[in-house]
């Protein structure tokens, strides 16, 4: 009994922004487009990430850093990547990180604790 209103409970009555929902059906087709055009046009902005590395390697822009690797904040859903070099400065860790999002790049220079 306890299944049965379970499924009950799943029908479309229950469903909070009808409206919404309906779009979503009715446009089903242009929705997963935009949403492959979209992935597509973020992966591509992550890949200058990849590319500033190459464009700029540290033996030659950072001899000074002690590391240079990329932090892939996707995977951690915070959706940005970003390109860190991290420096030892009179015994203080200093990271300069450059970012790209959707919107914008940014350059971030904070102390880093490990």
């Amino acid at each position: 009994m306890d299944f049965i209103r379970s499924i009950e409970n799943l029908t479309p009555r229950t469903m909070e922004n009808k409206s919404l929902w309906t779009f979503f059906k009715n446009n089903h087709d242009a929705i997963n487009e935009l949403t492959e055009n979209f992935t597509q046009y973020r992966n591509s902005l992550y890949q200058k990430v990849y590319q500033l590395k190459e464009v700029f390697p540290k033996e030659e822009y950072a001899p000074k850093a002690e590391s240079q690797w990329i932090w892939n904040g996707v995977k951690e859903r915070k959706g940005v990547m970003a390109l860190v070099h991290d420096y030892s400065i009179s015994g203080k860790r200093i990271s300069v990180d450059t970012y790209i999002g959707l919107k914008c790049w940014e350059i971030k220079v904070f102390g880093r604790n490990k």
